[in-house]
């Protein structure tokens, strides 16, 4: 096309337009858009047609008169073969006979091949509430002469609208009954789309178009340059790395530490009658040191906290 198709992820606009659908078909282009690709409807691969084969055209076979009886030499004659002209067959153009295209009639999204004609929403007396209609007119450089309009008005046509892309690029939104100025356009296609709400119904749009080019054609897969082959890297060689042994420091025999079990002493005396008897005399005398023993003192702390 004349203008660079829109980014990839441009979904509704790319899969609309055939002229940049049919590239998905060319590798470089299908392997840098494989998600909007994958997602367009399937359309068959152009069919380029195939020049017919050169053959060249026999000779007759060159004979050689005798020798006459006078002794000559006999120099052949050179021979050139006739070449034959070859002829591509012509691509094929848009056909040249004037149509009509309804928007009814499109559909919700379409493309249609054209040189000249009309493009009408087709709706009698009135269009419908909440129609929405894409249609894409394959045809380059033309010229679009409006011959009616009756939208609901409004003023940025917020509520029911008309909208011509010139390629990708908005001519604007019209509505209301007054006719657009007519608009010459450069790209190879044309898109028209119709939108309306659920309020006020109209009697609708239409324009003429006369197209002085053709779409430009696409190209084939053998016209995709070619892609370079990888150039391989050097294999690295390993360099071996020496490993120094890390030393090894033997433990000291430290012997481990005895703890020593208590001793429980053993009194050499009998013990008290009871630790309440505190009021003998000999008491203090002969049983405190018991006191001093946890066991001892913990059962008798009254007694051995008055000696």
């Amino acid at each position: 096309p004349t203008q660079a198709p829109p980014p990839c992820s441009d979904r509704a606009t790319w899969c609309s337009n055939p002229t940049w659908l049919r590239y998905c078909h060319v590798q470089t282009i299908a392997e840098s858009c494989p998600g909007t690709c994958n997602k367009c409807p399937s359309t068959p691969a152009p069919q380029i047609p195939t020049p017919a084969p050169v053959r060249p055209t026999p000779q007759p076979p060159v004979t050689v008169q005798p020798p006459t009886p006078e002794p000559t030499t006999a120099t052949p004659q050179p021979t050139e073969a006739t070449p034959i002209p070859t002829t591509a067959e012509p691509i094929p153009q848009p056909p040249t006979a004037a149509v009509t295209v309804s928007m009814k009639d499109q559909g919700s999204s379409s493309v249609v091949t054209a040189a000249m004609g009309s493009v009408v929403d087709g709706y009698s007396p009135r269009y419908p509430s909440g129609a929405l209609h894409r249609v894409t007119v394959i045809g380059a450089r033309c010229k679009i002469t409006w011959t009616h309009m009756d939208v609901e008005p409004h003023s940025t046509c917020r509520y029911d609208y008309v909208e011509l892309l010139d390629g990708t690029t908005s001519k604007g939104r019209f509505c209301g009954q007054s006719l657009p100025e007519a608009m010459e356009l450069t790209s190879s296609s044309f898109e028209v789309v119709l939108r309306t709400d659920s309020s006020v119904q109209a009697t609708g749009f239409a324009f003429d178009f006369v197209c002085d080019g053709s779409a430009t054609p696409v190209p084939s897969i053998s016209d995709a340059p070619p892609t370079p082959a990888p150039t391989p890297l050097p294999t690295p060689t390993p360099v071996p790395v020496p490993v120094t042994p890390a030393p090894v420091t033997p433990a000291p025999d430290t012997p481990a530490p005895v703890t020593p079990a208590p001793v429980t002493p053993v009194p050499d005396t009998p013990a008290p009658v009871s630790c309440s008897d505190n009021a003998g005399e000999d008491y203090c005398t002969r049983y405190a040191h018991l006191c001093r023993y946890a066991s001892f003192s913990a059962t008798c702390q009254r007694t051995c906290g008055v000696c």
